[in-house]
């Protein structure tokens, strides 16, 4: 480019070389994307170094840790500590149990919600079906043969108002007998045509 601005050929030339150089399949990004992709490229190196650092000091804390559970072990008795004694984060660890708890007692809700659900379900059962029987439904099986069973009849109970009304039918079928047989005997022709109404 000029001084004054203007373009020279040789200019426009070079930046159409570079321009064709760049590869179809690859898509043109802005400068800031380019400059971002460019600083998270370069903070790959420290990051990966910042977490080989971590590990080696997890790794150191955890041979120490384990170090001194095998001394605990071959201490005396009096001078041996429980397991808990070498938790270092306790917050961590009373958060961890009020968690186990909660799910806990939830689970426990759960079952005694369910088991009270299927109670019910079995009194209505029962209710509907064995306690109305008079003689229930029971099964011999045979000693010799375990796959021979064989069952009562069972009998339900009555129920007061179907015996109070199948009482009523009795006793007028049995006067309705009475009257035919005295009719017959008294030779009293009958009243109602059977024909008309058969």
């Amino acid at each position: 480019a000029l001084a004054g601005g203007a373009v020279t050929p040789n200019f426009m030339s070079n930046a159409l070389e570079e321009m064709e150089e760049i590869p179809e399949d690859e898509p043109i990004s802005n400068f800031l994307e380019l400059k971002s992709h460019e600083f998270k490229e370069s903070l790959i190196p420290e990051q990966e170094k910042h977490k080989a650092g971590v590990a080696n000091e997890l790794s150191k804390i955890k041979t120490k840790l384990e170090d001194l559970l095998l001394k605990n072990e071959k201490a005396p008795d009096i001078e041996k500590l429980e397991r808990e004694d070498f938790v270092v984060d306790i917050w961590r660890q009373e958060r961890m149990l009020k968690d186990r708890d909660d799910v806990c007692e939830k689970k426990r809700k759960d079952m005694e919600f369910e088991n009270l659900r299927l109670e019910m379900l079995r009194e209505r059962i029962k209710e509907r079906t064995w306690d109305i029987m008079e003689t229930q439904l029971t099964g011999c099986v045979s000693m010799q043969d375990r796959n021979l069973v064989v069952y009562n009849f069972a009998i339900r109970k009555d129920d007061p108002d179907e015996l109070s009304l199948l009482n009523k039918m009795i006793i007028l079928r049995k006067i309705e007998i009475k009257e035919y047989i005295e009719r017959t005997e008294a030779k009293i022709t009958e009243i109602l045509n059977e024909p008309e109404f058969s």
